[in-house]
């Protein structure tokens, strides 16, 4: 494979923006539909939100080479770029994250008109950290990342199920209430996961043409055949779909591990593989 200009510091950015997105939009979602009962899995997000984001952060700054770039893109209003809107996307996660995280509101206590724009605000955020960069890659001009609009989509099903997964861990050291209702939908997400995957590999086979062709030959380079087959797919999604139904198949704790693994790999794949293929 060629040499690509977007190293490690992209696809990390790429899977902790994911892990951190998911995990805010999933339990702010829950919270509302039960009114602040389930404040102690959304404060569960925030802790483990708030220092992946700001890891997020550090990692665009080494990206752009120079501090003063990442100030720049914080200060200037510039709504045409891209980077900008990643940058304002991540500092009001980071923002949204403080306050979900430090509300004083006693447990048991209906949400208040705040709380719910709050909330709404979090899963806004969230959901663009997660899908903005998704949507920059989809208008490039990179076969494996332009050639299906179902980029963005796989995404953000990803992140769904690795905020599921992060919040399951978390749950081993701050328990919730709700530990068994986040493993209800951990299936039907890691199917769909499974099956948008699917149709973006028969979309690329047969209905995006040349372009379509070169994503697909990605997937017979070693290494990247290696990390989507054995660990995208295997390891994130069959593994952990299999154990949700058969419990013998690997312990539990091993479960959320494993989509994690799977999701990284997906990050690495999309970035490094699309830069493996010619511009369109």
């Amino acid at each position: 494979m060629p040499p690509v200009a977007w190293g490690w510091e992209i696809w990390l950015y790429f899977f902790i923006g994911g892990v951190s997105g998911g995990a805010v939009a999933v339990a702010a979602l829950i919270d509302l539909l039960n009114d602040g009962r389930a404040r102690p899995l959304l404060r569960l997000a925030t802790i483990i939100a708030l220092p992946l984001l700001l890891v997020s952060l550090a990692l665009l700054t080494i990206d752009l080479g120079r501090p003063e770039r990442f100030t720049n893109l914080v200060l200037a209003w510039r709504p045409t770029s891209p980077m900008w809107w990643g940058t304002f996307l991540l500092a009001a996660a980071v923002a949204g994250s403080g306050l979900l995280l430090f509300e004083s509101r006693s447990e048991g206590v209906g949400l208040s008109w705040i709380e719910r724009w709050l909330r709404h605000l979090a899963i806004l955020f969230s959901a663009g950290l997660v899908i903005y960069t998704a949507v920059l890659l989809a208008n490039s001009s990179r076969p494996l990342w332009s050639a299906t609009p179902l980029i963005p989509a796989i995404f953000a099903l990803s992140a769904i199920s690795t905020g599921i997964a992060a919040l399951a861990i978390g749950s081993r050291w701050i328990p919730t209430p709700f530990e068994k209702g986040l493993e209800r939908v951990e299936l039907p997400a890691l199917l769909l996961e499974f099956t948008v995957i699917g149709v973006m590999l028969a979309w690329l086979a047969w209905a995006a043409g040349p372009a379509g062709a070169a994503a697909i030959g990605v997937l017979s380079d070693p290494l990247i055949g290696v990390l989507f087959w054995v660990f995208v797919v295997g390891v994130g999604l069959v593994i952990p779909a299999t154990a949700l139904v058969d419990r013998w198949a690997i312990p539990p704790s091993w479960r959320p591990v494993f989509i994690l693994i799977g999701s990284l790999a997906l990050r690495i794949v999309i970035v490094v593989g699309g830069q493996g293929t010619p511009l369109a």
